[in-house]
């Protein structure tokens, strides 16, 4: 995209709507309008700046591979350049393994107000950002496969269920332990990110993870599967493979047929699959290809090259081995990613076809809620 028209653009991301028209009028209307203040999103002047900022990198910055915005650290930008104090939109709760599994005190903000408000104007950008400069454009599907997902979605949920869903998904207290199993409790503050419109926690996604292992090994045909923390990888960036070659100790990873690493990058959710079967790495993103190669496959060759080393005293035989950027359904907001990858997970460990749309998200939000309330994957 022309650095010209990315310029435009950032300037209509946070020009009062009923004055862009106006800027076109004469140049010193224009200028003059630049020095206003935002009335809907951001009514901090840094707040604004901020933005503008980051936008304009937009068309020149480096991504980490993953299909991302990695190159734009919004969450230092915010700690330093914001008047409000932030707080870390993903889980504070205790990541490393040899803890047990037992969750430490989250860290607090230093005022909840406070905390709440640089949230909201963070998800505020993230989502404007996702609709204005990159979310692709809506995909079409043939009608077979569009009413085969939908006649399955709407079949499979009953009234009883979806009254027992939504008296669940009330936010207070929220506190309240609504459902544990696998070293991971769901409170209510958990368990309401998978109402609409809601980021999905590392508590949901490991959890929601956890049941398709154990769908893995209690029916009959489908592959062996294993799944990553989300944690994993941030610590195998940080710390190299001596830093996570204890989480795989009583693990044989080459004995599974399917390998789920799902990935939080930049406050976007995708996955990464390892299909031993298939020889092949795939990476899995909802708002759609990356400008390059993901790293982040790279970086799973490595480490399963360090892995077999480590383990079996020799390297992984790579002979017809691939990678791929896998061609799936894609989010249309800028909020549905976790929901995203959980069902592409779902669907890849049985061996199915990814034929599901945005338009059915908020059927699978409520489908994901009750079965994690139930500790059990729904039958296909």
């Amino acid at each position: 995209m022309a650095k010209a028209t990315m310029r435009r653009r950032t300037d209509a991301l946070y020009k009062p709507r009923s004055r862009r028209s106006s800027l076109k009028d004469t140049g010193a209307a224009g200028k003059s309008d630049r020095g206003q203040q935002p009335r809907i999103l951001w009514k901090q002047k840094a707040c604004a700046d901020l933005v503008t900022k980051y936008v304009e990198e937009l068309s020149r910055y480096e991504t980490y591979g993953d299909g991302c915005l990695v190159g734009l650290d919004f969450g230092t930008a915010v700690a330093q350049q914001s008047p409000r104090s932030g707080r870390s939109l993903r889980s504070t709760r205790n990541p490393d393994p040899d803890y047990g599994g037992k969750r430490s005190t989250s860290t607090a903000a230093s005022s909840p107000d406070k905390a709440a408000e640089a949230a909201d104007w963070f998800i505020a950008l993230k989502r404007l950002l996702v609709r204005r400069s990159c979310a692709p454009k809506r995909r079409t599907r043939s009608s077979a496969v569009r009413d085969h997902a939908e006649s399955s979605a709407s079949t499979r949920f009953t009234r009883a269920m979806h009254r027992e869903v939504e008296a669940a998904l009330v936010p207070t207290p929220p506190d309240q332990v609504l459902v544990s199993a696998f070293r991971i409790d769901i409170k209510r503050a958990d368990l309401y990110t998978l109402t609409d419109g809601q980021w999905l926690n590392d508590e949901i996604i490991n959890f929601y993870m956890n049941l398709i292992v154990a769908r893995s090994g209690e029916r009959k045909g489908l592959p062996r599967v294993y799944a990553f923390s989300t944690f994993f990888v941030p610590k195998l960036i940080a710390a190299g493979y001596g830093g996570v070659s204890r989480w795989t100790r009583k693990v044989d990873l080459f004995s599974f047929d399917v390998l789920l690493v799902p990935l939080h990058i930049t406050a976007h959710w995708c996955l990464v699959v390892v299909d031993f079967r298939q020889r092949r790495i795939a990476y899995y993103d909802s708002l759609g290809p990356p400008f390059k190669t993901p790293r982040c496959l790279r970086l799973m060759r490595l480490y399963l090259e360090a892995e077999s080393r480590q383990r079996r005293d020799r390297g992984l035989d790579w002979r017809g081995w691939t990678t791929r950027v896998a061609d799936v359904p894609l989010q249309q907001n800028g909020n549905d990613c976790g929901v995203f990858v959980c069902q592409y997970a779902e669907c890849l460990t049985r061996d199915a076809p990814i034929s599901f749309g945005q338009e059915h998200i908020p059927y699978f939000r409520r489908r994901v809620a009750y079965e994690i309330l139930h500790k059990t994957i729904l039958s296909a």
